[in-house]
């Protein structure tokens, strides 16, 4: 009799599991997304146009996902979860995205593309080469001498800049403020406060080799306590 009840339950747990496998693998080709729509910031909507053949949803006229700001999404019975969380994915969507529909132990995938998104446009904003007129010739380059007086302090490194590196001017510093304290007064000009920056601009004419001529630019060096305080009268 023992025999006989251990051999009922044997069958019973077999068919059991048995209706469980093929639920799980009929269920699994059964559930879908029936609906799948964002919204964005313009207050404009895309609706989902679903391809549950290539299970693929095309989301169109989205130009940069990154104004989508709510998702509205439903899918059949017998999904148990989704992953990822399309909410999550607000503020960091991507052209081509991937969600997974669970039911049980198995999983359908579905890509929800962006169709019509287009690449940025980056405006170039340099000034030196803007890319309208690339392959212009920088005319002169110069050896700023406002940060540092003595960068070509000794003949040795002039001849480094304006002769083997072919530069052909230098930016000079002209110190106002009472920090330098070089224009104390209308026509007074304190020659010490220019002896560094002199110097360099000496020996930089030396060693210039170039044959454009030679170009001194004049650039204000303020340090002081009273912002307005620049030249003097």
């Amino acid at each position: 009799m023992k025999k006989i009840y251990l051999l009922i339950v044997t069958i019973i747990l077999f068919v059991s599991c048995d209706k469980k496998k093929h639920k799980d693998e009929v269920g699994i080709s059964e559930i879908k997304l029936i609906q799948f729509d964002v919204t964005l910031s313009t207050g404009e909507k895309s609706i989902g146009i679903i391809d549950e053949v290539n299970q693929h949803i095309a989301l169109k006229g989205i130009k940069d996902p990154s104004k989508i700001v709510s998702v509205i999404y439903k899918y059949s019975d017998g999904v148990t979860l989704i992953t990822p969380i399309p909410e999550a994915k607000i503020g960091n969507w991507g052209v081509k995205e991937i969600f997974r529909l669970h039911a049980g132990i198995n999983y359908k995938e579905y890509t929800v593309e962006i169709v019509d998104y287009e690449e940025p446009t980056y405006i170039n904003q340099a000034t030196i080469s803007p890319l309208q007129t690339f392959g212009t010739t920088i005319k002169y380059h110069l050896l700023d001498l406002n940060g540092d007086p003595n960068k070509v302090a000794s003949m040795a490194t002039a001849n480094v800049a304006f002769n083997e590196e072919k530069m052909n001017g230098v930016r000079f510093p002209i110190y106002c403020g009472n920090y330098y304290g070089g224009h104390l007064q209308e026509g007074i000009v304190l020659d010490d406060v220019y002896k560094a920056p002199l110097q360099s601009l000496s020996n930089a004419k030396s060693a210039y080799s170039g044959t454009e001529p030679f170009m001194i630019f004049a650039g204000i060096k303020v340090m002081t306590s009273n912002a307005k305080q620049i030249f003097s009268d």
